[in-house]
């Protein structure tokens, strides 16, 4: 998601609204067939259910354009006239976390890079006018 552009705001008045996309790689059935290739037990049935959901998402919203959440709007203390910047900025998590993740993975045989993505915190910064 860090990757995408997935959020949009919209002000009036005294009022902002955040909306959130639903990404695409949740919706597009060829990322489970790529994730999953080495997986042979239970396959078939991970792949059909996530194609069904893909296909629920896209009954009730049409195309991908319209994949938006409903609005969390907050309150302002004062009136706004425009965005003068908006920008999700992602944070890599705790490192006490990544610290014990690496070494369950250890102590399980394998190994979980140094730079691996284990948990992000969204700080999204908005500045209005």
């Amino acid at each position: 998601m860090h990757f995408e552009n997935n959020y949009k705001i919209e002000t009036s008045g005294k009022t902002l609204k955040l909306f959130m996309r639903i990404p695409q790689r949740f919706i597009d059935p060829s990322r489970v067939d790529s994730e999953l290739s080495n997986v042979t037990s239970d396959r078939d049935t991970i792949v059909s259910a996530q194609r069904e959901t893909a296909s629920m998402v896209y009954r009730q919203y049409g195309d991908e354009g319209n994949f938006w959440s409903s609005p969390q709007v907050v309150a302002l203390p004062f009136e706004v006239k425009n965005v003068s910047f908006f920008k999700p900025i992602w944070s890599d998590g705790c490192k006490d976390l990544f610290s014990k993740l690496n070494q369950q993975s250890k102590n399980n045989g394998g190994t979980f890079p140094n730079n691996a993505v284990h948990q992000l915190f969204l700080i999204l910064c908005v500045i209005l006018m």
